[in-house]
């Protein structure tokens, strides 16, 4: 019907119903298909947005980060995954796709991809804490309630109560269970960093598709050796869902 009605066009002219074209070519009502397969895009997640899969039937009434994306993205299938979990407390770079082979690449522990947190505690640290969570994060530590350690993980401290967690794996809660274990409540959580790839000009609760310079940013960036200043790799483990 939308064919026959000329609404539909490929390189500026109707098409005819059953002709072959290129889905780059085409466009109806004047505006671009959305992306085929496969598709990442790059969100900047506001906190408040739940981030779970569009068949997930047990978050009624709450906001999800579908919310934020045109309402058709909801029906993708495959549908766009979350690349690394962010808790609806957590704000910043979210990147979604449904390239599962990427998902895993990014999510691996094992590809040394490095996630930079932009942490605000309740309370202030004291000079020794300061010490003791450096050397605590960088040797690695074992969470409450898992069976094995963490990797390390590199900490900047910023101000008295704000500072900057880079780390290479994604378990669930982490950075905020890494700081409970000595006594500290994070009160915000901000995800600057995945790779190279940062937020730049993009707003909060904005989006947009992923180039390949921004995939090449995410697999260029910080090596282990630069995160941690070691000579040595981080010892790989078994990937987990952040």
């Amino acid at each position: 019907m939308m064919v026959k009605k000329r609404r539909v066009l490929a390189k500026g002219k109707p098409l005819k119903v059953g002709e072959k074209v290129l889905h780059a070519d085409v466009t109806l009502d004047g505006e671009p298909l959305d992306p085929g397969f496969p598709f990442t895009l790059l969100l900047h997640k506001p906190v408040d947005y739940v981030v779970t899969s569009p068949e997930d039937k047990n978050i009624a009434g709450a906001s999800t980060i579908y919310d934020l994306l045109p309402y058709r993205f909801a029906s993708r299938r495959p549908f766009l995954s979350a690349i690394g979990r962010l808790d609806k407390d957590t704000s910043g770079l979210l990147m979604m796709s449904d390239d599962g082979q990427l998902v895993h690449r990014v999510n691996s522990p094992r590809k040394n991809i490095w996630k930079v947190y932009d942490v605000t505690l309740q309370d202030p640290l004291e000079p020794k804490q300061v010490q003791t969570l450096t050397r605590k994060f960088a040797s690695g530590f074992t969470l409450v309630g898992d069976t094995s350690p963490l990797l390390p993980a590199k900490l900047t401290v910023t101000s008295d109560n704000t500072a900057q967690v880079a780390v290479c794996e994604g378990r669930y809660h982490q950075v905020r269970r890494m700081f409970a274990t000595f006594g500290h409540h994070v009160v915000a959580l901000h995800r600057s960093h995945v790779g190279g790839l940062t937020l730049e000009g993009l707003d909060e609760g904005e989006w947009r598709p992923i180039s390949s310079e921004d995939m090449d940013a995410v697999f260029g960036g910080p090596s282990s050796e630069e995160i941690l200043g070691t000579s040595g790799q981080a010892r790989a483990a078994p990937a987990q869902a952040a």
